[in-house]
This record gives structure tokens, sequence and C-alpha cells, in this order.
């Protein structure tokens, strides 16, 4: 457990049972200090006081409960004995020392307790090696989520966290406005504390592929409670911490979103995954292959990719007119996350070979689009325009340029 030694945990006596099977006696309901060391893990109960005010009948079964912190590992919990009940270290074990004083000790007993797969430890009797459950005090155990599974309640078991979780996105558009949304489920409470006061930080890890910028005091969209809508974001290493402010249930899903801006270099979609402090999580990548999967940015490519000219004669003024439509839409970028200058893409149109127009930085560009500089850079010597885009493109739209140059005299193929 994570619940650290002291001299004063409180045990508390339990009713239940009738008859000769009844527990505790007078003594059910009242409460008592025993003293508790983490480790080895005992608990150490003076009976004396409470027994000698259950006579004249005394007590010859007891039923009592302490309140520990589980361990934030998993455990594989304690019982049932081995089938002779002799001492066994996967079982929880009992001493009981019968004294005059506290030097001179009468007799006593030491065996393993049989834990059942409901809450409870209990003894094995010294005339059996198996009691059923039907003869023990228990209370059921049944997360609102699924229903008891055998060991359950053995002693300290602590099942291994399991946080799984989908991802999805809603622009895989290079430079785009992106809301992210992610959804977490785990198969075992998590708490808003741990032990000694640790709280509680989710970390989904593998955010790569935004020019988001980082931020201690990251304003979430929406978070489901007791989530909390602010976060700390880190571009570099490409991580959200989510913090709460109280439990999250098991078997519920809890869904956050987040407004990024992607990269203008597509990628592949991230594989994300999720830890929780002070827990030993097992992680299933929230990774989906396709368009709408986490940061999944798609390559710029051409739906319309062409040119024609005017005319085809030797030394004569040629208008050479372009035509582009692209896969994506050409939206405002940012080269990385500190970036304060955006800009919009540059176009580069090559191999325009055959021409005796001189080089210009300010080549006259004619357009009815709206989207394209007035002139653009023309290189003579490597045959290119340089054309800087000032609007947004549209992935649906056709559109068009054209450029005065002077064709050679001599002849040559497109």
């Amino acid at each position: 457990t994570r619940t650290s030694s002291s001299s004063s945990m409180t045990v508390t006596f339990l009713s239940g049972g009738s008859g000769a099977g009844g527990f505790n006696g007078s003594l059910a309901g009242q409460t008592m200090s025993a003293g508790w060391l983490q480790v080895p893990g005992t608990l150490t109960l003076n009976l004396t006081s409470l027994l000698s005010s259950a006579a004249p009948s005394g007590v010859d079964r007891l039923l009592f409960q302490i309140s520990v912190i589980n361990s934030n590992a998993s455990v594989a919990g304690k019982g049932p004995c081995s089938s002779s009940c002799t001492d066994n270290s996967t079982s929880v074990n009992v001493a009981l020392s019968f004294a005059l004083s506290t030097v001179a000790k009468i007799g006593g007993d030491s065996r393993p307790m049989v834990g059942y797969s409901r809450p409870g430890v209990f003894l094995v009797s010294a005339s059996s090696t198996s009691l059923g459950p039907s003869t023990y005090y228990s209370t059921d155990y049944a997360p609102s989520s699924r229903a008891a599974a055998a060991g359950d309640g053995l002693p300290l078991r602590v099942y291994d966290p399991v946080v799984s979780g989908t991802f999805s996105q809603s622009s895989s558009n290079p430079c785009d406005q992106n809301t992210i949304q992610v959804k977490l489920n785990s198969n075992v409470p998590i708490y808003q504390t741990c032990g000694s006061g640790l709280g509680v930080a989710i970390t989904l890890s593998g955010l790569f592929g935004t020019v988001t910028p980082d931020s201690s005091a990251f304003t979430l969209g929406s978070a489901t409670a007791p989530l909390i809508s602010s976060a700390v974001w880190s571009n570099t290493k490409g991580s959200l911490v989510l913090s709460a402010s109280g439990t999250l249930l098991l078997g519920t899903d809890y869904v956050i979103t987040m407004a990024v801006q992607n990269q203008a270099a597509a990628k592949l979609a991230a594989s994300v995954n999720v830890s929780v402090t002070w827990m030993n999580v097992v992680t299933i990548p929230m990774y989906v292959p396709d368009n709408f999967a986490a940061l999944y940015i798609a390559k710029l490519d051409w739906a319309v990719k062409t040119a024609s000219q005017s005319t085809p004669w030797p030394c004569a003024a040629n208008t050479i007119t372009v035509h582009l439509q692209p896969t994506v839409s050409l939206l405002l970028c940012k080269a990385n996350a500190t970036d304060s200058n955006p800009g919009y893409p540059v176009l580069t149109i090559s191999n325009l070979v055959g021409s005796t127009t001189s080089s210009s930085s300010s080549l006259a560009v004619a357009s009815t689009s709206g989207v394209f500089a007035p002139s653009g850079i023309w290189n003579l010597a490597v045959s290119s325009l340089v054309l800087n885009v000032t609007s947004p493109m549209n992935a649906t739209q056709i559109y068009n340029f054209s450029i005065a140059l002077t064709n050679q005299a001599v002849g040559q193929i497109a």
C-alpha cells in the first residue's frame, strides 16, 4: 500500500452473521487504534481492553476493517492460501499471542489467512482448510461499469491501469486551423491524488506536426469535467499535459478538444500515447490511418497543372498562360511555432526554356484570379518565374495567370 506507517490506524469492528455464526458480539460498532507498519505490511491490534469489555461471553469471531491507499502499481493480491494452509507468501498471515504480561507468553498461533473474491480477509479455522463464502461476512464488489470479477476482493489486489482512446481532427490541410478531439477511457479510476498528495497529470505525447507555440496555460476548446480546460502545451515535445479537479471514473469517456495550426509539410498521422503520473499505465496508441486521424497532414499536389501559349513563331511576343488547381488549399503559413511573420506560399514555374526575355525582378503578371502578385521574378539563366501568392488558393478552383515573353529565333519542341 501507499499508506504510511502509523501507531494509530483506526480499526472498525463490524457486525454480521447470526447466532453461533455471529461476529464481534458486543464489540460490533466499536473502534480502536492499531499499529501499522507500511513495510513489511503488518497491523498489530492489542485486544486486551476490548475483549475484557466483552466478558463474560467473550468473542470467538472477529470482523474488522481498515482503510489503506492502494499501490500505484499492479499487485497480484493476497490469497488464497495453499491447500495445506501452511505459511504461504502469497497470503496474508495472522499471528495471535496470548500473554500474562508483556514478556511472558502463554500461548499463540500463526497461520495464513484466506482471501475470497469479494472484499475481506478470512482466517482459516483450525478444523478446516477451506470454508465457503457463506460462512463469512462479506460485501459484494461491483463497479458501476462492469460486473464483479473473480479476484477483485483479494486483499490489496491492484490492477494495471489501461488507458485507451480515440483521436480525430477537423482538417488535414497544410497550414489550416485544426480542431483535434481526444476521447479517453480508463479501466480503473484515476484519482486526483495518490498517496501523499501526488497530483494527477495526464500527458498526451506524440503530437507533432503543428506550428502552435508553447503555452503553460493553453486553453482547451472543451473538456469533460473533472478535466480542467487549461493545459500545458509543448510544441517542441509534442505533448499536452491535462489536469483534473476530481476523480476520473473507470469505463467513462472523457473528451477534450484543442485548436492547433497544422504545419506546411505533409506527414503521416501521429501515433499518440497517454501516460498518467504515479500510474504505470499500459497505453494503447491512438492511431487511425486516415485523413482525419491525429495530425495527418496531406501532401500538396496539383489536380490541374497546365500551360499554353499564344504563338509558336520565332522572335514573336508570346503570352504564356499557366493553369493551376491545388489538391489542398494553399493558406497563410508559419515556418515554425515561433514564426511571427507568416506568409502565403511562393510558386516557382521552371523549365520555361526558349525565351530571349531579359531577367527581371518585376516581370508583369496578368491575372483575374485575385490571388497572385502583380509581378514576379523572371530569371533567364535558369528559365524560371518566381511568383508570390497573396491570398488563399482553394482546392476546388482553377487559377490562371499570364506573362509575356519573347520567343527565341531557333525552333524547338515544347
